[in-house]
């Protein structure tokens, strides 16, 4: 049955970094860009997986999609556009947005958004910096080439890759999500704030590494006190099967196979639980903007 919601209900942000296993920094040492043509890809099948659930409960989400994978495999962009759910960018190479010499971060950022309109004749508005390594470069590149949002900015301090926002150039706060001067906007990824002491709880690596009570109960917390809860997850995380490599520093082999096995059945009972029995509401990136900041406009009319 189709549920129905007033615009006072609360919502939750599924997004899915649409990247391969062998493209995720952790194993950029044994994978490097120039071997990833002779990789198994294996991202179809997990992001199939991901439709099938998300259908199954009137789920929609944004899909931040690498140039790279768009290009391989269009016809799974347009899938992932025919069932309803946003496509936005997630770059082209997967490399930090502060590796990226400028004329080179300005064309992955046009590109990847010419490519995914063309397979779309969608309008691409969002964009997600790999391993939400934002910079204040990246923030203005986005507003000169036609970027409504942002999705990038990690409050967890403790990781070096995440970048920051300039805290300067926000003209207000509503609700957690942040609008510049132009009428461009970050959407953060959430975590957990008391007294200035971040708790990460956005997805990743920590939704598999924490128990899945204590994970629902940071996400009711949040719920509670913004209204909107954005969780991020990779097709790569719900795939056990995957190739493992074996010359990994312990580190990385740590963050990126822990609990593979587990992510794709705990997704499942966290969608079911706010979807059915918290009857919170579901909704893409922009549908979070239209909500909260436009009273239900499109994001792409203003």
């Amino acid at each position: 049955m189709k549920k129905n919601f007033s615009a006072d209900n609360k919502s939750c942000v599924i997004t899915v970094d649409v990247e391969d296993w062998f493209q995720v920094e952790n194993l950029r040492s044994a994978c490097p860009v120039n071997m990833w043509d002779n990789m198994e890809l294996r991202v179809e099948r997990n992001v199939n997986r991901l439709l099938e659930l998300f259908s199954a409960l009137n789920i929609k989400a944004t899909f931040f999609v690498l140039g790279w994978i768009a290009k391989k495999v269009p016809g799974l962009i347009k899938k992932i556009h025919n069932h309803g759910h946003e496509i936005a960018s997630h770059g082209f190479w997967h490399t930090i947005c502060s590796k990226i010499p400028p004329d080179q971060l300005r064309k992955e950022i046009v590109s990847s958004k010419k490519l995914l309109e063309d397979i779309t004749g969608t309008r691409v508005l969002g964009f997600r910096a790999p391993n939400f390594s934002v910079t204040k470069e990246l923030i203005q590149c986005l507003k000169d080439f036609g970027y409504k949002y942002d999705s990038s900015y990690n409050s967890f301090k403790l990781n070096p890759r995440y970048g920051a926002v300039d805290q300067h150039e926000i003209k207000k706060n509503i609700d957690g999500i942040f609008e510049f001067d132009s009428g461009f906007y970050e959407v953060p990824i959430s975590n957990l704030e008391i007294k200035k002491i971040v708790f990460p709880a956005g997805g990743g690596a920590y939704f598999r590494i924490y128990p899945l009570f204590l994970f629902q109960l940071l996400i009711k917390y949040i719920l509670h006190q913004k209204g909107w809860y954005l969780f991020y997850v990779h097709p790569w995380e719900i795939d056990p099967g995957q190739p493992k490599i074996k010359s990994l520093s312990i580190n990385h082999r740590f963050r990126h196979y822990i609990n593979l096995d587990k992510t794709f059945e705990r997704l499942k009972k966290i969608c079911y639980h706010f979807s059915s029995i918290e009857h919170i509401e579901f909704i893409s990136c922009s549908e979070l903007l239209n909500k909260k900041l436009f009273n239900n406009q499109k994001v792409s009319e203003t």
